[in-house]
């Protein structure tokens, strides 16, 4: 009876959250009769009798709206109310008027089938979104009908079952399938499903359900074997893997289907069981056999249904896709026909955003034809319901906004009488359709919707449900659903603290409700803080309480919440997860287990772990039962954690202490460089002194964790509770905020005193000597205190002096009796000596100078923060005193009834009823005299202070607190009216050690609390400051915020008839004491002193402090005090009040008088504390005024008249200008106006900004600058000058563009050279035009026209000449002069040229080259019959030469294998046909060899190469040595790389068959860095494909479809005779003979694809860039095994975004690419690797490893290693590219390649000692033969890239070794001349030409000095060289 009388409560508790079946534990949101949970929210708007119609997933009904709409019988269609009007509409009015029938839950059937979406996969199945917000779920049974026949079940009836035979369905079908059916490989949230239903039934507490099935049996019946042809879509279910394919099954009798595992989409993941869409792609023949299918889903998804013979309202599928067309446009929807037999209707949720926005008829006309998706089938009925949205046409899930996101411009679009309103809420730029039901559009009933909306309105809304396949999601505008703090368990995360309202109390634990629809569970456990106790009186039914989140179990929907105070409290980090459980980490746990070897405790989220005993801090013998009980809330630290979950812990504070310091307060930066004044707002401890109190922290800044330290003195303003923080603080607490004094080697020198942070944060605390202002009040600290002062000290170093004169208003005393070290002080500034070092400050402390109403408050607040700090972390912790709760009933200025316990003789103590902890106080003063209190009478006192940590509650009982009887409402009345700074009275309640309470009579009775004593002063007792009952005048300094702060006061001090302050307003006389530079000091009487400052003076006086001197005697007028404190006085000869910019107005004269000046402006004072800057521009109207400099024009301390051109009173802000009448016109641009301005900046290479007023600049463009372009136009300007512009343009955003044309400035018409362009319209094709280089890329050159125009010139049209580098030639600025080859004003496109002859027009003029000529050129493009080359010095003219006269030798092969683009060759002219101005050239040596003898007997041919060289040698017998020297080290290299290669492909067979699946020699790839292997191929390919073009065909005529032939066709310099591109003898073959034989015919036809494909070569070559998959595709037909091509399509893919498409174009270069050109297919290796690099799929690692996998399979793995290494270096990859280099050694351990790329990397960090150990590493790994080599490579790459001190040791090192190798030697001498230095140079010359070598080796190296020295041009050393060499030839040969 028990139990069920619990069960009854819980299910009370939880009626109205939704339909639940409550168990034991509570689940967040309830379920759908316990066999689905429904989670925080509902997928669906509740379409059934009983719901709301639109409410939330789980959320709470509106009982009185249910049973209004239930009594309707169509209450739950939207449109119900739509369609009963229709039907009266259609009986009497308008005849065939119709309204859609909406599906819902009582017109569904079993066996209907729908489309769905999966919103939640649970561990019992599945929860489907279905249409019109009505939502199923499908059992774990149903999933498939392939697990259902494994394990042995029956299939589901199709009339359904009963609720309670669900379950038993459930847990049977569990275990039989559980353990190999995993839902969530299955499916995935937001997948689409076919589904068909199988049961129609009511929960146990009346919510609806649907139970469905997604087995293919039961949603393709109907369907037959005749259905499933060529090209249909269908669903299959996967039956088996097999080794090639899967087997899968369609749900149709007979059939089976094979998918092979090449036809599967890249993104679909294919297991057994799964459920995924096919496209029939081959049916099989006869009876047997399998169907043919393919996953793509691009296909899957497109592919349209049309009618067959088969066809059957039983054979239609939800899902299909369908032509339909319009039949009808109802009032809420359309009826469509299409499979010619077949109708249905679209509904209003499913025709689409424009439909609900414009309305169904003005969208859709009859006829209109559209592709549709089939929704729903009912084949009984007959019904079928379509869909039009986007993302079921398309097939994919849609993203709606998160539950509980807010919007508040949701904008109405549609009303529906009675129902709600459609809406569409705009969420990131996206329009999400969105429907609030008439029950969520207010929390009171509304009539008519109608009325209280209307269409096109803005509202806010919050997200309440998501109907995921209606693609919209349900809103509520409520008021009550705003507030909710969160609004599904999704939102909840372990460790926050959340309110709730607890419903019942069971043996189990609480269940606590957090939120609508959101339940969860505090564990016994965790009920009480109390170890042992699992009850609490404060948690009962009713009662609101905070909590703090333990645990959420989203997949069982379950929150578990605790009480404990201290985890409420606690202010650690929370650690919920492995990730966050980092070594060192602290946190809070609390003790589950305690047993003899530890203690076990559990963390937030799943997270548990062990403290061992060695890690529980025991004293002695002490157990662990003895200091650790079960729910004990402990501070643990992380030890260690394993990908296991297992945690080790620490309950050691010493422990959790190194741990946390060790790991995450690790310092790594100095404080030397922090600067003065950096304010820290957190920090964290990590040691206190406890002998000194002083604290050491950790902060962290931009350069990492900076060490500080916090003297004791220095945690607060109040030196007592500075002292209780110092004690109380622990490791690991943060402190903060604090400010930096100083910045030490060691560590920052910080301070937390409130009074310090306060005024660094209002910059009004003096770092420098010259930032403290003579008169002004700033707050310090006691630095120290002697006989001679006391030395106050502020930020930095910067120190003053208060006299011991200074330091009291009465007598002298000691100064160390009255000031501490560490003291706060506020002190006034009397002089400030700048001239002494360091500077002198002279300060007085004495109150009459430095106090003010405000000055003590940060010594108030101050105490009562930290006391509160205090509290927070004792009395909450330990639970002692006056818990949080009692504190916010017992507040100060609030009644409380009491009970006279006795009477002492200190006063009335009063038993407090609401808590028995605390004990109420009544002082003797508060008692009358006549009252006579007895213990147990009844009192009603006047709370005045409560005390938290000693538990008392200060009462008073006088007379006169009974006019305070008040409500909050009251206080808060009252609180308003006051604001900071204002003057109150007060009477003295109560007087205490630190503070006094005071009673605000005239303010209700409000009680504010003042400090005893003052930072300068403190009273040896308390009552010499105050006295009980005394009435004082207070003044405001701090307003409660909230239930824990109170209304803090200050009573300044009394004024003496000596030193007292002079009221404002007050006319007084003074002498002049002192001038200084902006104010003059005046001593007035009573010791008083002041200042007037220079905006005070009499405006008579243009420079006023030169009026006055000191000891002149002045009349002025008291204005009141100079800043926020002090001890001067304003004081002014001009007004008898001070100035106030409220008064001020825009274009008001006024006088200003200038402080400063500098070259951008002055800055002036028009008052004391208002000051502003006036800018250069705004100084004069005259140009020949803005030229002078503002130095010779102004002085400080001068008047000037200004105007006002904006004034904000708020912030003291104001605007001046000198202009004068054009004041007003200097912050208004408008375009055409002329006007002065300042150049502010130049921008090289684009133009000036010119500045125009206060708030205005400008931007003259380059091209604007001038009429006629010249080079370099901005080096004419200089910053600062003054120009003269017109205004041209003013964009909306405020950007203006200025103009210096003289024929925009000039009405004057004169000439233009450069005239401005416009628009691109009316640039015509050879038009000539000029402007300057912008950038120069790959692309082409862009230069800019005018300042909105750019053009761009391609490669092939800069200069007719061969551009060797476009980047050097055409720099960015440079002037340019081309004509228009074409301009597309619809694109914004423009192309000039820079030729004087186009490419097309061949050579004009051959007059200049004759026949035998010898001239050099450049090759410009290689054809397969010859090489065109363009010759030097003649303008561009460019000739043929003939494959027969390239080589002496007949050449087999390709010619591109020879010559390259770009190459420079010498020439010979053999033919010119003037009639065609074509040159026939030739190079074969043959040719030259005339002219090379004739060149030595004459002394040569300038336009020879060589003869310079031939000419030397003749005039000096050391020529004559043969130079093949100097190649020998690179022919040894490439000897020992082809040893290396042929030992690699020996090692890297066996390592393939030994390592072939081990991961660790898995790498990355990136593009060919091998310079050793290939020789420079890819520089190359890039130089010539940068390079082309320049010959590029450029014919627009031609059109796309005629045959290549035509469209390849060319002449001689463009290709367009066919004739001459034919072999001379194949030619006159054709034409001579009339039959030819079978030889010749082949001969012929291989010239003719010969000329085809050259022809394509010459596209191929071209500058033009492909853009578009057609053009790459034409160029490969050509080239198929051109990687260069293959890398361009990729990379035209990844440009676009395309990353699949680009690794189909990958896939398929590396198959069209034959093995045997291994090079080749490396680039493509390299390129496919370095975009899996950038953008591979799940992560880049992830992709570029498993392709690299491959690629060592089948490419040289050596190279691909080697590829990879570099690819991981150039992308700054540092971690990978180490796990590379180990790999690659491990596994090429012989190759020296290997060993020398990780020598580069290593040296290249700059670890030179990791570098020489990798050296002795790889001399042990390598053969000996290869010892020279790497050291010599290690030796270059230490000169090149490394420290060339090294270097040299290591060349020293070999040349020791090997003396006589010249090579070394060489290498050695070329890495000197490197470096440049001369000295060492020479020695090394001298020291190998003293060698003693054969004759040839001493030749060369004499030869190279030689060299060196002729280049050096040094005469005396030229003879010394030649003078050696002839010594060691008379030496060695023995002649002279």
């Amino acid at each position: 009876m028990a139990k069920r009388a619990r069960e009854r409560e819980v299910n009370r508790a939880n009626d109205s959250e939704g339909d639940d079946e409550q168990g034991a534990f509570p689940r967040g949101g309830g379920g759908d009769d316990g066999a689905f949970p429904r989670g925080g929210r509902r997928d669906r708007d509740d379409d059934d009798d009983d719901d709301d119609g639109h409410g939330r997933d789980g959320g709470s009904r509106d009982r009185h709206k249910k049973r209004s709409i239930k009594s309707n019988d169509d209450g739950d269609d939207l449109f119900a109310s739509l369609a009963r009007a229709g039907k009266s509409a259609s009986g009497s009015g308008k005849s065939g008027a119709k309204y859609v029938e909406t599906l819902k839950f009582k017109n569904l059937r079993n066996g209907a089938k729908m489309l769905g979406v999966v919103s939640e996969i649970t561990p019992k199945g599945l929860v489907v979104s279905l249409p019109n917000g009505l939502r199923g779920t499908v059992a774990r049974s149903e999933v498939s009908d392939i697990f259902t026949k494994a394990s042995g079940k029956a299939a589901r009836a199709s009339d359904g079952s009963s609720s309670e035979s669900d379950s038993d369905e459930y847990s049977d079908d569990d275990d039989g399938v559980n353990g190999i059916l995993n839902l969530d490989e299955l499916f995935e949230t937001g997948q689409l499903v076919r589904c068909a239903v199988i049961s129609l039934d009511k929960g146990k507490t009346g919510g609806k359900r649907i139970e469905l099935t997604l087995k293919l049996s039961a949603v393709c019946e109907g369907v037959s074997k005749e259905c499933l042809v060529e090209g249909s879509v269908t669903p299959a279910v996967v039956q088996s893997v097999e080794d090639h394919g899967y087997i899968l099954e369609f749900g149709v009798a007979d059939t089976s289907g094979f998918l092979p595992k090449k036809n599967v989409s890249s993104d679909l993941t294919v297991c057994k069981g799964k459920i995924i869409d096919v496209v029939i792609t081959g049916v099989p023949s006869g009876n047997k056999g399998y169907f043919t299918v393919t996953s793509d889903r691009k296909r899957a998804t497109s592919a349209v249904a049309h009618e067959t013979s088969a066809t059957s309202v039983s054979t239609l599928l939800p899902g299909m896709l369908v032509n339909s067309r319009v039949k009808q446009v109802l009032e809420d929807g359309i009826n469509v026909s299409f499979m010619t037999y077949f109708s249905g209707t679209v509904d209003c949720f499913h025709t689409g955003a424009a439909a609900t926005a414009k309305g169904v008829a003005t969208v859709f006309k009859t006829g209109e034809r559209m592709r549709a998706r089939i929704l729903f089938v009912d084949t009984a009925s007959k019904r079928i319901c379509l869909t039009l949205l986007p993302h079921l046409l398309d097939y994919k899930p849609i993203e709606l906004p998160k539950l509980g996101q807010v919007f508040s411009t949701a904008k109405v679009e549609r009303i529906d009488s009675g129902q709600g309103v459609a809406l569409s809420i705009l969420d990131n730029k996206h329009a999400v359709a969105g429907y609030a039901h008439v029950s969520q559009l207010s929390d009171e009933r509304i009539e008519k919707v109608e009325k209280k909306f209307k269409v096109g309105r803005s509202v806010n809304v919050r997200v309440i449900g998501h109907r995921l396949l209606d693609g919209l999601v349900s809103v509520s505008l409520k008021s009550s659903v705003m507030a909710q703090p969160f609004f599904s368990l999704d939102e909840l995360t372990p460790g926050m603290l959340v309110n709730g309202e607890v419903l019942a109390v069971e043996h189990y634990g609480a269940i606590v409700k957090l939120a609508e629809g959101i339940k969860a569970l505090c564990p016994p456990l965790h009920v009480s803080d109390i170890v042992g106790r699992t009850t609490s009186s404060k948690v009962s039914p009713g009662a609101k309480l905070k909590f703090r989140v333990l645990n959420v179990d989203r997949n069982s929907r379950r929150v578990t919440v605790s009480h404990k105070r201290t985890l409420i409290k606690s202010e650690l980090p929370v650690i919920a997860s492995l990730e966050e459980a980092l070594t060192g980490a602290v946190t809070h746990g609390v003790v589950t287990g305690v047993n003899e070897y530890g203690v076990f405790v559990s963390l937030y989220g799943d997270l548990k772990g062990l403290a061992s005993i060695n890690e529980l801090g025991l004293i002695g013998d002490q157990k662990p039962s003895d200091a650790f009980g079960v729910g004990q809330v402990v501070r643990v630290s992380i030890v260690s954690a394993d990908s296991s979950g297992r945690l080790r812990l620490s309950l050691s504070a010493s422990g959790g202490d190194v741990q946390a310091r060790s790991s995450t307060m690790i310092v790594n930066a100095s404080a030397i460089d922090l600067q003065p004044g950096l304010i820290v707002d957190t920090a964290v401890v990590t040691h206190v002194n406890p002998h000194t109190g002083n604290i050491e922290v950790v902060f962290s800044t931009e350069k990492g964790n900076v060490p500080g330290i916090v003297a004791a003195a220095h945690l607060s303003d109040h030196p007592l509770t500075a002292q209780g923080l110092s004690s109380t603080l622990n490791p690991g607490d943060e402190i903060g905020p604090l400010v930096v004094l100083e910045g030490k080697p060691t560590r920052a020198v910080m301070s937390r005193k409130i009074s310090l942070v306060e005024s660094v944060r209002d910059s009004k605390l003096p770092a420098l000597a010259s930032d403290a202002v003579p008169g002004s009040v700033y707050p310090g600290y006691v630095a120290s205190a002697t006989s001679s002062g006391v030395f106050v000290r502020f930020l930095g170093k910067l120190t003053g002096l208060a006299p011991p004169s200074q330091l009291t208003d009465g007598i002298a005393a000691d100064p160390s009796e009255i000031y501490t070290v560490g003291q706060t002080v506020n002190a006034l500034v009397l002089s400030v000596d700048s001239t002494s070092s360091p500077p002198r400050l002279s300060l007085s402390l004495r109150m009459n100078a430095t106090s003010s109403p405000l000055s003590d408050g940060p010594l108030v607040r101050a105490f009562f923060e930290d006391l509160r700090v205090l509290d927070e972390r004792d009395v909450d912790a330990e639970e002692v005193g006056i818990s949080p709760e009692t504190a916010k009933l017992l507040k100060p200025g609030t009644w409380m009834d009491g009970t006279v316990n006795e009477t002492k003789d200190y006063g009335v103590l009063v038993d407090v009823p609401i808590d028995s902890n605390v004990v109420g106080l009544v002082t003797p003063h508060q008692v009358s005299d006549d009252a006579k209190l007895k213990s147990g009478d009844d009192v009603k006192g006047y709370i005045l202070d409560i005390s938290r940590r000693e538990g008392v509650v200060d009462i008073g009982l006088r007379e006169g607190l009974d006019a305070f009887k008040r409500n909050k409402t009251a206080a808060s009345k009252y609180l308003k009216k006051l604001k900071i700074g204002d003057e109150v009275a007060a009477d003295v309640e109560l007087v205490k050690a630190e503070y006094a309470a005071l009673t605000l009579p005239d303010h209700g009775g409000l009680v504010g609390f003042a400090p005893v004593h003052h930072f300068n002063m403190r009273y040896e007792d308390p009552s010499q400051r105050f006295a009980p009952m005394q009435r004082v005048k207070a003044v405001v300094v701090q307003l409660p915020k909230d239930e824990g702060e109170r209304l803090l006061l200050t009573v300044p001090l009394a004024s003496s008839s000596s030193g007292g302050r002079i009221a404002a307003g007050t006319a007084v006389k003074g002498v002049v004491s002192e001038i200084q530079a902006l104010q003059a000091l005046v001593a007035l009487p009573n010791n008083a002193r002041g200042r007037i400052y220079i905006s005070e003076f009499s405006t008579e006086d243009d420079k006023p402090l030169e009026s006055i001197k000191v000891g002149s005697s002045i009349e002025a007028t008291v204005l009141g005090l100079a800043g926020d404190r002090g001890g001067l006085l304003d004081l002014s000869m001009r007004r008898e009040s001070a100035y106030s910019l409220d008064a001020a107005a825009d274009g008001d004269s006024i006088d200003a008088y200038i402080t400063t000046v500098t070259n951008e402006g002055l800055k002036v004072t028009i008052a004391p504390g208002i000051t502003t800057f006036i800018p250069a521009i705004e100084t004069s109207d005259s140009p020949g005024e803005l030229k002078k400099l503002l130095s010779s024009r102004f002085t400080v301390g001068e008047r000037v008249s200004a105007v006002i051109t904006s004034v904000k009173a708020n912030k003291k802000k104001v605007e001046l200008t000198l202009r004068g009448e054009s004041a007003a016109q200097s912050s208004r641009v408008c375009a055409g106006s002329k006007l002065q301005g300042i150049v502010t900046r130049i921008i090289d290479n684009v133009g000036l900004m010119v500045q125009l007023g206060s708030h205005s600049s400008g931007r003259v463009h380059i091209t604007d600058i001038a009429d006629k372009y010249e080079s370099n136009p901005c080096a004419g300007y200089r910053t600062g000058q003054v120009v003269q512009v017109r205004v041209i343009n003013v964009s909306p955003g405020g950007e203006i563009d200025l103009s210096m044309r003289d024929s925009q400035l000039s009405t004057k018409s004169g000439k233009v050279t450069d005239s401005e362009i416009h628009d691109i319209a009316s640039l015509v094709p050879g038009q000539p035009v000029r402007g300057y280089v912008k950038a120069t890329s790959k692309k082409g050159c862009f230069i800019t026209l005018s300042r909105n125009i750019d053009a761009m010139c391609k490669l092939s049209n800069l200069a007719d000449e061969f551009v060797a580098d476009p980047a050097i030639s055409f720099p960015p600025g440079k002037l340019v002069s081309g004509r228009i080859v074409g301009a597309d004003a619809a694109k914004g496109r423009v192309e000039i040229s820079f030729r004087e002859r186009e490419a097309n027009q061949g050579n004009t003029d051959v007059s200049a080259v004759e026949v035998g000529s010898v001239i050099m050129g450049t090759v410009r493009r290689v054809q397969p019959y010859g090489v065109f080359v363009t010759l030097d010095g003649t303008g561009g003219l460019s000739g043929l030469c003939h494959i027969s006269m390239f080589a002496d030798a007949r050449i087999p092969d390709d010619l591109s294998a020879h010559v390259r683009q770009g190459e420079r060759v010498r020439t010979k002219v053999l033919e010119i046909d003037t009639k065609t101005n074509r040159i026939s050239l030739g190079i074969k040596p043959s040719l030259f060899k005339d002219d090379d003898d004739n060149d030595i007997d004459n002394d040569g041919d300038a336009n020879t190469s060589g003869d310079d060289e031939d000419m030397r040698r003749q005039a000096d017998p050391l020529m004559d040595v043969d130079d093949s020297s100097d190649s020998e080290m690179d022919e040894d290299d490439k000897d020992d790389e082809d040893d290396e290669d042929a030992e690699d492909d020996a090692e890297e067979d066996d390592s393939v068959s030994e390592d072939g699946d081990d991961d660790d020699d898995q790498g990355i790839e990136s593009e060919d860095s091998d310079s050793d292997d290939d020789g420079g191929d890819d520089s190359e390919q890039s130089e010539a494909s940068d390079s082309n073009g320049s010959d590029a065909m450029n014919d627009d005529s031609q059109s796309e479809d005629k045959s290549i032939g035509e469209d390849l066709d060319f002449d001689w310099d463009a290709e367009k005779d066919n004739d001459d591109s034919k072999d001379a003898d194949d030619a006159q073959k054709s034409d001579g003979d009339q039959k030819l034989s079978k030889r010749e015919k082949k001969r012929l036809k291989e010239a003719r694809e010969m000329e085809i494909l050259a022809k394509e070569q010459a596209l191929k070559d071209e500058d033009h860039v492909p853009e578009s998959a057609m053009e790459f595709e034409k160029l490969l037909i050509a080239s198929p095994r051109s990687s260069f091509l293959w890398v361009r399509y990729m990379a035209f893919h990844v440009s676009c975004g395309a990353y699949e498409e680009a690794r189909e174009v990958a896939e398929r270069a590396l198959v069209a690419i034959p093995a045997a050109e291994e090079s080749e297919r490396m680039n493509v290796w390299a390129a496919y690797l370095n975009l899996e690099n950038m953008y591979g799929m799940p992560t880049p690692e992830e992709a570029v490893k498993k392709l690299f996998t491959r690629a060592v399979q089948i490419a040289d793995a050596k190279h691909m290693h080697l590829t990879l290494i570099s690819m991981y270096e150039r992308n700054g990859q540092n971690d990978l590219l180490e796990q590379a280099l180990k790999k690659a050694v491990k596994k090429f351990s012989h190759s020296a390649k290997v060993w020398l790329a990780y020598i580069r990397s290593t040296i290249l960090k700059g670890d030179s000692e990791w570098a020489r150990k990798l050296l002795d590493r790889a001399t042990q790994a390598l053969p000996k033969h290869k010892h020279i080599k790497v050291l010599m490579r290690t030796a270059l790459i230490e000169m090149k890239e490394g420290n060339p001190e090294r270097g040299r040791t290591m060349f020293e090192g070999i040349l020791r070794n090997y003396p006589r190798r010249t090579d070394i030697w060489s290498v050695y001498i070329d890495q000197e001349i490197k470096q440049g230095d001369i000295q060492r140079i020479r020695a090394l010359f001298e020291r190998s030409t003293h060698l003693d070598l054969n004759a040839k080796s001493m030749k060369f190296l004499f030869k190279r000095y030689l060299d060196f020295e002729r280049s050096e041009g040094e005469e005396d050393k030229i003879k010394h060289v030649k003078q050696r060499a002839m010594e060691y030839v008379s030496n060695k040969f023995g002649t002279t």
